[in-house]
């Protein structure tokens, strides 16, 4: 099994818990995932089972368009309307529709206890709870950070208490932290240029980020960063890679 994981796995598109990452693999059907334990090597593709109308699904949060809950009880999915594009909560064993947005929704992101799930609509991001009642806890135009229509906010991410959800937000994509229930917005002060951009990653504890920078001005570069989030300060711990999770031991 352990080949398989080392040759054919593409792009994590989520980690469900402490032991099974969500893998998209190249050549399977539109919307499937790949279930995959690395400690293990154990790994069980999931079928969608949601209406999908676009056969060319690519979006910020991976090919396969679909993010699980870690209870693969639920989904949020681009697609579900012939006649336009929009962002659905499937419910999977109800197998009905929860909540719809028609509008420019991306980057959702699940929170740890699963109960809601965080998404950016036109510059403001959003979580969204089981029954699809949607509560506004950030808005870049009440900040000063400069921002445009398509580099606003992405790459959501949810502390592992709840609490908080780190992002790249505006223009420079600087690196910031949101507290969910205050609704404010921390800037760290850190600039992503890369072409490489990916989710900040939370440490278990809560104290750190791991996140991937362009070295420089050169965009095609790539570096991992250690920031801890109580000191405000940030080093390099590699060149060239950038972090897909922060494994706890099991």
């Amino acid at each position: 099994m352990l080949s398989y994981w080392v040759a054919n796995w593409q792009m994590i598109v989520g980690w469900l818990d402490n032991q099974k990452l969500a893998l998209w693999l190249p050549g399977r059907p539109n919307g499937a995932i790949t279930v995959l334990n690395p400690f293990t090597g154990h790994w069980q593709e999931i079928l969608p089972t949601f209406p999908i109308f676009d056969d060319n699904l690519f979006n910020h949060y991976g090919p396969t368009a679909v993010l699980y809950d870690s209870t693969l009880y639920y989904a949020v999915y681009e697609g579900g309307l012939s006649n336009g594009s929009s962002l659905s909560l499937w419910d999977v064993q109800a197998g009905k529709i929860l909540w719809q947005e028609r509008t420019n929704g991306h980057s959702p992101a699940w929170s740890p206890d699963g109960k809601q799930f965080a998404v950016t609509i036109d510059g403001v991001i959003y979580t969204v709870n089981l029954v699809g009642q949607e509560t506004e806890i950030f808005d870049i135009a009440d900040t000063e950070i400069p921002y445009s229509k398509w580099s606003n906010i992405g790459q959501l991410n949810w502390s592992p208490d709840g609490t908080n959800i780190a992002v790249w937000l505006g223009d420079h994509q600087r690196l910031a932290i949101i507290n969910v229930l205050t609704k404010q917005a921390t800037d760290l002060c850190i600039e992503n240029n890369s072409i490489w951009s990916s989710s900040p990653i939370w440490s278990p504890d809560g104290q750190y980020l791991a996140i991937a920078t362009s070295r420089d001005v050169d965009r095609y570069s790539r570096q991992t960063l250690i920031v801890d989030i109580r000191k405000s300060i940030a080093y390099k711990v590699a060149d060239d890679i950038g972090p897909a999770a922060w494994l706890k031991k099991p």
